[in-house]
């Protein structure tokens, strides 16, 4: 029994591995015609949160626990990032008139609502999505067991949909390491 067991453990961890595809440095799709170029290689590691909605794919450098970015492309009006943890519990939800505070709010409560205990924002700043406008923000957050996070992040609202790029690692060593590379993803998006 033991041995079933250990097997059927095994089978799952390399299952769990089978799901996360190498994302080589180059040009990677946010949907709809829309792109952004990536510098170094990055792994598909969307599989380790089932909550979020298939408008979301997440990548991760070292491991979600020690970065990630969450590409949310192309998200409709009326729809969230998550699904609903039971269906008594709402969501935060996308809409098309929302202004620019309002899309960084969204990001403030979906993180919340993910775990992350603190969520602020600060630094507001004018970015580009090609030839759109965007909003880019500075976040912190702490974990449950009281590790600091930083973060950065940017949304646009084009033709009514929601495209997104947050990025959250702890704010020792791996926020500072990929900081500067993800920026460069960001000003490269499209």
């Amino acid at each position: 029994m033991r041995k079933l067991f250990t097997i059927l453990a095994l089978s799952l961890i390399l299952t769990g591995c089978a799901s996360s595809g190498l994302i080589p440095a180059g040009k990677i799709s946010l949907g709809e015609g829309h792109g952004m170029m990536t510098q170094g290689s990055w792994s598909d590691v969307t599989y380790a949160e089932r909550r979020y909605t298939r408008a979301v794919q997440v990548l991760s450098r070292d491991g979600p626990l020690l970065n990630q970015i969450i590409l949310v492309r192309g998200l409709d009006a009326g729809k969230g990032l998550l699904r609903p943890a039971d269906r008594t519990q709402p969501v935060p939800i996308f809409r098309a008139d929302q202004t620019g505070r309002e899309q960084v709010e969204l990001v403030v409560e979906t993180l919340s609502e993910l775990g992350y205990r603190q969520v602020r924002f600060a630094q507001l700043r004018p970015a580009s999505f090609g030839p759109d406008k965007a909003i880019r923000f500075d976040l912190t957050a702490r974990t449950e067991d009281g590790l600091n996070l930083s973060g950065i992040a940017q949304a646009a609202r084009v033709k009514g949909e929601l495209y997104l790029v947050i990025f959250i690692a702890p704010s020792e060593h791996y926020f500072p390491t990929l900081k500067a590379e993800v920026e460069a993803m960001m000003n490269s998006a499209h």
